[in-house]
C-alpha cells in the first residue's frame, strides 16, 4: 500500500525537529566563533582606556588560506586509468580517455562553476567553522521563455508539444474552426496560443558549497553518509517552484497550496542570530533574515531537501530517497536518491576521529586571542600614560582646565601647589616578552609561524640552508592541513566521475576554441583520483630545481646513454614548468606528434638505406667518406618497422650487375636489360 502524505508528513516530522534543536546548538556556536574571528569586543572593554582586540583568529586564517588556496586552484588533480592487462596499447588509450576526462572536468570547475570561488569559501568555512559543506549533484539550469505561435489545429498542436521537447506547455489562445484545404473539413484549432520553452543555461555536473547553516542533520552519528536524515534547507520564493512545476520536478498546484500558507509561514530562529551576527558585523543591519517576515510580493518558503531512506517498494527494505517538502506540503517524492546517499562532503583542517565535527581555528585559539588583547591593551594604556600623564588637583577650576589641555597647550591654572603630575614608573619589559611569548605559542598551535609570513627579523643573521630548513620544518603543518582537505576532494571528484556517469553530457561534449571533449567511451573506463597536495609556492620552486637537474642530465647524457628517450625529455620539461603553473604545451610537441615524427624519419631511413642498396647494386660503389648524406658503405639486408621497398622499385637482391650474365628467364631489349 503506497504512503499517503499525511503518514510520510508524520514520519519525518520528528527528524525534522531533532535536526532544527540540532542546529540551534550549532549555529550559537558558529556565531560566537565568527565574533571571535572579527575581532569583535568581548564586552569587558573600560571606558578611557584602551579597548583593542588583537586579531589573532583572523590572522591565522587569513595567512593559512593562501597557501591552501594556491594547492587547490592549479592541476591539483588526475583520474588515474585502472588498466587490467598488459598491452601497451590498450593502457595508452585508457590514459589517453583519462586525460580527456580531467580536462573536461576541469573546464566545467574551473569555467562556468568558478571554481577558484568555491574552492576559496570551502576553505574559509573549513577553517572558520566545525565543517565546509560542498554538495555534488547533477543540475540543469535553464529559463522560461514565450513563443508566439501560429495558428494551429490542436493536433497540430499535441504533435508539436510531443516532439519538441523544450515545450512545457502551450498555453492561451482563442478558440478557432479551420478548414482543412485537402478534404475541406473543419477541424478545432487556436489561434493566438504561445509555447512556454525551457532554454538551457547550465547542465552538467554541478558543486556547490553550502552554508553549514542550511545543512540539517541527526546528531550522534560520525559519518555523513550513514546518518538516516539529512535535510539541506533553503529560502524560496513561489516564482522559483511555480518553475519547478511547470518543468515537472515539482507536483502540480505546489505553488498555489503553499500560497494559501504563506501567511503562516515557519520562520527558521534557530539560526537567525548566527544570520543577524553574519551581516551586522560591518555595520550594516540584517534585512530578510530568517526570522523576518515573508515579503508581500512575492512570498518566500523554506524548501526542505530531505534525504532519507524509506520502504517504498514492496520488499518493505529501506531505500535512499529524497522527500521535498515545504510548510507541510509534499513538493517532491519520495523518489529514488540516484546519488545513494546525502550528495554532501565535508571538509576539516582539525579533525578528531570518532567524530563529525572539526575543530574551527577560532575555538583553538579563542584563549590565546584573549591573553594577546590584554597584553596588548596594557602595553598601549602605559604608552599613552606616559606620553600624556595625568594630574592631582583639589582645585575644582583646575581640573576644567587640564582635563581640556591637549599637547603644546599652555594653560592657566589658580596655584601650581594645587596641581601635583603623575609620573608613571617605567614601563616593564616583562609585558614585551610575556607578548611575544604567546606569539610564538600561537605559530606552534596553528603552524602559522613568522618564518612562512616572511616576517622573520632576525632573518637578516641567518643562513641560507638554516632559513630552508625552518621554512621546511614550519611547512609540516601546513602539509598535513593540505592532506586534510585533500582527503575531502578526493571523495568530491570520484562523486563527480558517478554523476558524469549518471548523466553522460550532451550539451558540450566538445568545446569550440578549447582542446576540451569527452567521447562516450571515456565514461565507461574505471579511474582513481589522485590530489597532488603541494604547500605554497616555496616547495613549488624546490621541485622544479630539482626536475631541471633531471632535464640537464638527460640532455649531456641520458640521450647520449640511451637511459631516456625525447619523450621522456619533453615529459620532464611539461613536468618541470607545472610546477611553476606556467603552460608550456603549445610550445612543445605533443606524443601524438612525436609518434608521427618518429614514423616518419623510420621511413626515411629506410628510403636512404635502399638507395645506399641500390646504388652498389648498380656498380655505382658508395660515397666516400665525407660525402653528402647517405656516404657509407653499403648497408646488409634492410629490416624494421617502417621500411619497405620504395614505390616503383624492383628487390636489391633481384638486380644484376654489369657484365655479368642474364638470367634464362629474362629477355634482352629495352624492358629486359642492357643491349
Amino acid at each position: 500500500m503506497p504512503m499517503t502524505d499525511n503518514d510520510l508528513l508524520a514520519l519525518i516530522q520528528p527528524d525534522m525537529d531533532a535536526a532544527r534543536a540540532y542546529q540551534a546548538e550549532l549555529s550559537a556556536e558558529r556565531e560566537k566563533h565568527y565574533r571571535w574571528y572579527r575581532a569583535e569586543p568581548y564586552g569587558n572593554e573600560r571606558p578611557g582606556w584602551s579597548q583593542t582586540v588583537h586579531p589573532t583568529i583572523f590572522s591565522v586564517v587569513e595567512w593559512m588560506k593562501p597557501g591552501l588556496v594556491d594547492v587547490f586552484t592549479g592541476e591539483f588533480f588526475t583520474f588515474n586509468p585502472v588498466v587490467r592487462g598488459d598491452n601497451p596499447e590498450e593502457a595508452k588509450q585508457a590514459r589517453d580517455r583519462a586525460d580527456r576526462l580531467r580536462r573536461y572536468v576541469r573546464h566545467k570547475l574551473f569555467g562556468p562553476l568558478e571554481g577558484e570561488q568555491l574552492i576559496e569559501d570551502f576553505i574559509h568555512d573549513c577553517l572558520v567553522n566545525h565543517y565546509g559543506v560542498m554538495k555534488v549533484t547533477q543540475r540543469d539550469d535553464y529559463d522560461l521563455t514565450t513563443e508566439l505561435l501560429p495558428e494551429m489545429g490542436l493536433e497540430e498542436l499535441e504533435a508539436l508539444a510531443q516532439q519538441d521537447t523544450s515545450i512545457v506547455d502551450i498555453r492561451g489562445g482563442k478558440s478557432v474552426t479551420l478548414r482543412d484545404p485537402a478534404t475541406g473539413g473543419e477541424r478545432p484549432g487556436l489561434r493566438g496560443a504561445k509555447a512556454v520553452r525551457r532554454k538551457s543555461l547550465y547542465q552538467g555536473f554541478h558543486l556547490e558549497v553550502v552554508p553549514p547553516r542550511e545543512l540539517y542533520m541527526l546528531p550522534g552519528y560520525a559519518d555523513l553518509a550513514k546518518n538516516p536524515f539529512v535535510a539541506h534547507v533553503v529560502r524560496r520564493d513561489l516564482d522559483s517552484i511555480r518553475r519547478q512545476e511547470l518543468a515537472g520536478v515539482y507536483r502540480k498546484g505546489s505553488a498555489e497550496a503553499l500560497r494559501a500558507r504563506a501567511d503562516q509561514r515557519r520562520s527558521m530562529t534557530e539560526t537567525a542570530g548566527e544570520y543577524a551576527t553574519l551581516h551586522e558585523a560591518d555595520g550594516m543591519t540584517a534585512q530578510g533574515g530568517p526570522d523576518a517576515a515573508t515579503r508581500l510580493g512575492t512570498p518566500e518558503v523554506f524548501v526542505w531537501e530531505c534525504y532519507l531512506r524509506l520502504p517504498v517498494d514492496e520488499t518493505g527494505l529501506l531505500k535512499p530517497c529524497i522527500v521535498t517538502v515545504c510548510e507541510d506540503v509534499i513538493l517532491r517524492g519520495p523518489v529514488e536518491n540516484p546519488y545513494g546517499g546525502p550528495p554532501f562532503e565535508l571538509g576539516y583542517v582539525y579533525k578528531e576521529p570518532h567524530k563529525l565535527l572539526g575543530r574551527p581555528v577560532a575555538a583553538v585559539l579563542d584563549h590565546r586571542q584573549r591573553v594577546l588583547s590584554n597584553l596588548l591593551r596594557n602595553i598601549q594604556d602605559q604608552a599613552a600614560m606616559s606620553t600624556y600623564r595625568g594630574f592631582l588637583t583639589t582645585d575644582a577650576r583646575a581640573r576644567k582646565i587640564l582635563s581640556g589641555m591637549g599637547p603644546g597647550d599652555v594653560s592657566l591654572v589658580p596655584s601650581l601647589g594645587t596641581v601635583q603630575e603623575l609620573a608613571p614608573s617605567p614601563t616593564d619589559k616583562f609585558i614585551l616578552d610575556a607578548f611575544q611569548l604567546t606569539l610564538e605559542e600561537v605559530a606552534k598551535e596553528s603552524g602559522v609561524s613568522a618564518d612562512m609570513q616572511g616576517l622573520d627579523s632576525n632573518s637578516l643573521n641567518h643562513t641560507a640552508l638554516g632559513m630552508q630548513m625552518r621554512l621546511s620544518a614550519g611547512m609540516q603543518r601546513q602539509k598535513l592541513y593540505a592532506r586534510r582537505i585533500a582527503r575531502s576532494f578526493r571523495r568530491i571528484l570520484a562523486r563527480v566521475l558517478d554523476v558524469i556517469r549518471l548523466y553522460p553530457p550532451e550539451d558540450d561534449r566538445r568545446v569550440v576554441g578549447a582542446d576540451v571533449f569527452v567521447e562516450p567511451g571515456d565514461l565507461t573506463g574505471e579511474y582513481s583520483v589522485a590530489i597532488d597536495v603541494g604547500v605554497g609556492p616555496q616547495e613549488r620552486q624546490d621541485s622544479a630545481r630539482l626536475m631541471d637537474e633531471l632535464v640537464q642530465m638527460m640532455l649531456k647524457a641520458g640521450l647520449q646513454l640511451g637511459v631516456c628517450d625525447a619523450r621522456g625529455l619533453i615529459k620532464a620539461i611539461k613536468a618541470k614548468y607545472e610546477y611553476l603553473d606556467i603552460d608550456v604545451s603549445e610550445y612543445l610537441r605533443d606524443e601524438a606528434s612525436m609518434d608521427m615524427v618518429e614514423g616518419l624519419k623510420r621511413r626515411a631511413d629506410g628510403l636512404l638505406r635502399d638507395n645506399q642498396v641500390m646504388a652498389r647494386a648498380l656498380g655505382k660503389g658508395g660515397p666516400a667518406p665525407g660525402s653528402p648524406l647517405g656516404a657509407g658503405p653499403a648497408p646488409g639486408p634492410v629490416s624494421g618497422p617502417g621500411v619497405g621497398p620504395m614505390p616503383g622499385s624492383f628487390p636489391s637482391p633481384g638486380l644484376t650487375p654489369p657484365g655479368a650474365p642474364l638470367p634464362p628467364d629474362m629477355p634482352s631489349g629495352p624492358m629486359g636489360g642492357p643491349q
